[in-house]
């Protein structure tokens, strides 16, 4: 596999400083082949897609690139609180070394908030052909924990990097709340979770006061691809402290 993708978000933001690092492998091939880098930004209101290859970096050496740097006027207009609409961000790198396999890169996307606190998560790997796409009668399910108090509370980020559109479909439990949520092809969507969700869960108690926590069963279609990833953030600021993906 002489190419590989990953998709996943991020906040056209300049004050957040996002950036993607990534790290070339092709285990133990050590050779310092050249590779190339595209990043590549949609679901982005009122603007298309954008795409920037880099070239430069190697195999087996770790590098990475600010995205207010490789893209002009990226995050210009956005704020530090996060407040800014989410955007797709599409990785890919490649070499053109026959018989070498990279699948076993790894990237990882970053951004900051307005104290400095780095938020790291690591972008899902995209599909590399239909074959690998799961049968149209068969759905794979995935849980995540959602969170909500005085200080945390929990959203969803949904990816569609596919060129066909998407269906989300989540239950919450307990209670069985039901949450659905159509994606267009090559869009991504923030959902941010009503307090009702919680009503079901009872309260926990803390040292710093009362907790709710519900569980989401996630079950996304096997035919293309929709990338779910929960963010949990800080309650009085609205600034992203952790993403976990489903």
């Amino acid at each position: 596999m002489r190419s590989i993708s990953w998709a996943g978000f991020c906040y056209p933001d300049v004050k957040m400083r996002p950036l993607v690092h990534f790290f070339p492998s092709a285990g133990s091939v050590g050779a310092p082949y050249p590779i190339a880098c595209k990043l590549t930004v949609f679901g982005q209101a009122g603007e298309g897609e954008k795409s920037m290859v880099i070239e430069g970096a190697r195999l087996s050496q770790p590098d990475g690139v600010s995205l207010v740097d490789a893209f002009e006027d990226f995050g210009l207009t956005g704020s530090a609180s996060g407040s800014s609409a989410v955007v797709g961000l599409e990785i890919e790198l490649s070499l053109l070394q026959p018989g070498v396999n990279i699948e076993k890169s790894v990237t990882i996307v970053e951004f900051s908030g307005s104290e400095g606190v780095g938020v790291r998560f690591r972008p899902q790997k995209m599909q590399q052909s239909e074959q690998s796409a799961l049968p149209q009668d068969m759905a794979e399910s995935r849980r995540a924990l959602l969170l909500r108090d005085s200080f945390l509370k929990t959203s969803l980020v949904l990816v569609n990097p596919g060129a066909q559109d998407m269906q989300f479909l989540g239950k919450v439990l307990p209670g069985g709340a039901s949450l659905t949520e159509t994606v267009p092809a090559r869009s991504v969507k923030e959902i941010h979770l009503p307090d009702t969700i919680f009503d079901s869960a009872g309260p926990i108690s803390c040292s710093f006061g009362l907790t709710r926590g519900a569980l989401l069963d996630n079950r996304k279609s096997g035919q293309g691809e929709l990338l779910t990833y929960a963010l949990y953030r800080d309650a009085p600021t609205n600034e992203v402290i952790s993403v976990s993906v489903l």
